[in-house]
């Protein structure tokens, strides 16, 4: 759950960039080497409880110094992804509760499940997308003074629940789109020319295709980066084990499952997003396939609601292992008596991700960007290099 999780709102767009065949060999690929580096860990760490205090032992305070600010910038990914996706998830939940109370002019026309959830670029002259990520803003402002995370914790139990949900979703919109829409099929897609929209590309009026290759590959490779990372995360989770002979087997049937759920809702997702009947002619993938629903559809509601709550407690979560760990790093202590200290260090790490949210709504090309950087990191970089050193 914690590897594949939200990740999954991505992938069929990310499928989409790759293409069918070149998306599941890319997939695959990723599995096979994120598995062997993530062995490099636990070999590495044996007895260590943090990967700080195995790379310090490496390499010795120069190491401690790298691991801190690696995972620090590392955490940080999810942070600006989670906060978009959050506003991305609360806005056309707002917009239909606003809608029914009478507090905003409901549409003229009747909705339909293509009509998506609107413009997410910035605007400020009515209730709109902005203004939902400064209400995430202020809300994990407040829930990041909280001393007590249990709640949250408790919220994160029923992850399997909501990621089920989501997989289901998506499981049930592919089906559909193999045995209603006849599809097209061809080998090659060119990256669309520089400056030219992905969302106007055309082929033309009739059934949807589907590329086998595609030049747009780069969004998946960063998206699995993330994806797959569970590299120093997994030290507490083996350590705490009851059978811990079983560890490696374990871990590799964690990350064949994450290969099987991206790989099955990448190929589903990207079928059964693009059917004419439901999205209209020449559909493209949106990056959050969520936005290509209305905000009538209900059974996009009902995941919507699922997945905000996931994106809540985890959010919060990684948050608080945030703040901590840049305490350490400054402060030499992973808490603080002083409240504006606090208010300080978690009005740094939220400011960055509230502008990225408001000017720039693309949450699949950050996502493939901040998780090439991230998963070169921490999963190809700094385990082998602790493993060979």
């Amino acid at each position: 759950n914690a590897m594949v999780g939200t990740g999954l709102l991505t992938i069929p767009w990310a499928f989409s960039q790759s293409g069918l065949a070149f998306g599941l060999l890319l997939t695959f690929i990723a599995f096979l080497i994120s598995f062997q580096t993530q062995y490099f860990v636990m070999v590495t760490a044996g007895r260590d409880s943090d990967y700080t205090t195995t790379m310090q032992k490496t390499f010795g305070a120069r190491g401690w110094y790298a691991g801190m600010v690696t995972f620090i910038l590392v955490l940080t990914v999810p942070i600006v992804l989670y906060t978009q996706l959050l506003a991305q998830t609360l806005y056309p939940i707002l917009k239909l509760v606003f809608e029914h109370q009478g507090l905003i002019a409901a549409p003229s026309t009747p909705p339909s499940a293509s009509q998506g959830i609107g413009n997410l670029e910035m605007d400020f002259s009515q209730f709109s997308y902005s203004y939902t990520c400064i209400i995430v803003f202020v809300a994990l402002m407040l829930l990041g003074q909280l001393r007590d995370q249990s709640v949250f914790v408790k919220i994160n139990t029923f992850g399997v629940v909501f990621t089920i949900v989501i997989i289901s979703f998506i499981f049930y919109m592919g089906i559909h789109g193999l045995r209603t829409q006849h599809f097209n099929y061809d080998l090659y897609k060119e990256r669309p020319a520089k400056g030219s929209s992905v969302a106007a590309e055309s082929f033309g009026a009739g059934d949807p295709t589907i590329f086998m290759v595609s030049m747009g590959y780069p969004h998946l490779l960063g998206i699995l980066g993330g994806g797959y990372y569970l590299h120093n995360i997994s030290i507490p989770i083996y350590k705490n084990s009851k059978q811990p002979k079983n560890n490696l087997r374990d871990i590799f049937l964690g990350y064949f499952l994450v290969f099987l759920s991206y790989s099955i809702c990448g190929v589903l997702g990207y079928y059964g997003f693009q059917q004419p009947e439901v999205f209209g002619e020449n559909v493209q993938i949106q990056q959050n396939f969520l936005n290509m629903f209305d905000l009538y559809y209900m059974p996009a509601v009902f995941v919507r609601v699922c997945t905000f709550f996931q994106l809540l407690a985890a959010t919060a979560l990684i948050f608080a292992c945030q703040r901590g760990q840049i305490l350490q790093f400054l402060t030499g202590s992973q808490d603080t008596d002083s409240p504006f200290a606090n208010f300080l260090v978690s009005f740094g790490i939220l400011i960055g991700p509230l502008i990225l949210a408001v000017v720039y709504p693309h949450v699949g090309r950050l996502a493939g960007i901040l998780g090439a950087f991230g998963g070169f990191l921490v999963i190809y970089l700094l385990p082998t290099l602790t493993y060979l050193k």
